[in-house]
């Protein structure tokens, strides 16, 4: 019987963790796409000029808000939430620059 619920509970680590790297590479890919809305040259409807990047964290929280592109549970940016977004990236871009 021991060895019955040994292969179940390694059954139900399996799916976990397929289920974590799946929950990460979404995370993954949603902070990837965020920081490319960021870093995107934004162009003036009416003048046609290239408008300035938000430099501050306050300011890249304030233009995701603006562009209505709310967190992955549909709250507003904030310093925090865009700093921990960075990071995240940084990590993802020297993690493929060391591979």
């Amino acid at each position: 019987m021991c060895h019955f619920v040994k292969i179940r509970y390694n059954d139900f680590m399996g799916r976990t963790d397929k289920a974590n790297q799946k929950r990460i590479s979404n995370a993954d890919e949603f902070a990837l796409r965020m920081v490319g809305e960021i870093e995107l040259d934004v162009i003036h409807p009416i003048t046609g000029k290239i408008l300035p990047k938000p430099t501050t964290l306050d300011g890249k929280a304030s233009f995701l808000n603006q562009r209505n592109l709310l967190r992955p549970r549909g709250g507003l940016w904030d310093r925090t939430g865009v700093s921990r977004l960075i990071k995240r990236v940084e990590n993802i871009r020297q993690h493929i620059k060391s591979s």
